[in-house]
């Protein structure tokens, strides 16, 4: 029984949200989110790299890595919507990363979570990972490699060209000057007679010889096509990722449709799946999505979403 309480007062900890007492903006509208953030948060809207999934995202500190091409930069979020709010248990978070700029890979250390705004109140920890992640376009971790990577971000905006000064035109600027010299007057032709032409004897031309004949075509022997590669292996509910747990099948559900409509790149058609537990003697549902080939697979996917802002978990069986 020592054993089982801890874990239940963990879990308990875990799903309890202090979204309750908290304000939010009206919507994640571009004009509300500039009104809320300034009486609710530190962070400078000129650092802002996302506003989706419920969260404002912004690189809020740059420097030069340890190894030449790599940058260190510090990522902060605000949760902005009631619902990430309850699903992640905390309102704001930041965590470390090194962005290689050349190969378009991020590593990421701890993430660490706070249940009040602006890094404030009770916290929460959650690995990185020391591999390197490659970096999908259009993804949140896309415009953070972007932002830490750009050069010259701050520069000051390029001087404006000088004014094109048109050519003279020699027609117009004669105008200006003295006149064309016109020539003498040609005399008038002679009256005298004049001898008729002498007749010229017209010779036929010579045929034009024929055209060569158009050479033979080349023919390039064509290398046999490569073999094609072997199949994946079938996309199975074996490899599964844990986004989070609910009290309930419906909000277990509300979780899973949350992240497919924040990153519908990410989950696409991917098989999800609700399963109970018991633990501490309270039921729980855990939110679960699979269709990945293998563990490799399950790990990316779920360091996309913890880099995002959320929770997740590889489940193998």
């Amino acid at each position: 029984m020592r054993s089982i309480a801890p874990l239940s007062v963990a879990v308990a900890a875990l799903l309890a949200s202090p979204a309750a007492t908290q304000d939010f903006p009206a919507s994640m509208e571009q004009a509300a989110l500039a009104a809320w953030l300034p009486r609710n948060t530190d962070i400078d809207p000129r650092t802002i790299v996302s506003t989706g999934g419920g969260r404002v995202i912004a690189v809020v500190r740059r420097g030069e890595g340890a190894v030449k091409g790599q940058q260190r930069v510090t990522v902060r979020t605000e949760v902005v919507t009631r619902q990430a709010a309850e699903q992640s248990g905390a309102l704001s978070e930041t965590q470390d990363l090194t962005v290689d700029c050349s190969g378009r890979r991020v590593k990421a250390g701890q993430m660490w979570s706070f249940s009040q705004r602006n890094l404030q109140g009770t916290t929460k920890s959650q690995n990185g990972w020391t591999e390197w992640a490659p970096v999908q376009q259009g993804t949140t971790l896309a415009r953070i490699a972007d932002a830490a990577c750009r050069p010259g971000a701050t520069a000051a905006a390029a001087r404006p060209a000088a004014p094109m000064r048109p050519a003279p035109d020699p027609l117009a600027s004669a105008a200006f000057g003295a006149p064309p010299t016109m020539g003498a007057p040609r005399p008038a032709p002679a009256t005298a007679s004049v001898a008729p032409p002498e007749t010229v004897r017209s010779e036929p031309l010579p045929e034009p010889a024929p055209p060569p004949p158009p050479p033979p075509p080349v023919v390039v022997a064509q290398a046999p096509p490569p073999p094609p590669p072997p199949p994946k292996p079938a996309a199975t509910l074996q490899n599964l990722a844990q986004i989070g747990a609910a009290g309930s099948p419906q909000g277990a559900q509300a979780m899973l449709d949350a992240l497919r409509a924040a990153h519908p790149d990410w989950v696409g058609e991917r098989p999800t799946t609700i399963e109970a537990t018991a633990v501490g003697g309270q039921t729980f549902h855990r939110a679960l999505i699979g269709g990945f080939a293998d563990a490799g697979e399950v790990q990316a996917f779920c360091r996309q979403v913890v880099v995002s802002g959320g929770g997740c978990v590889v489940r193998l069986r």
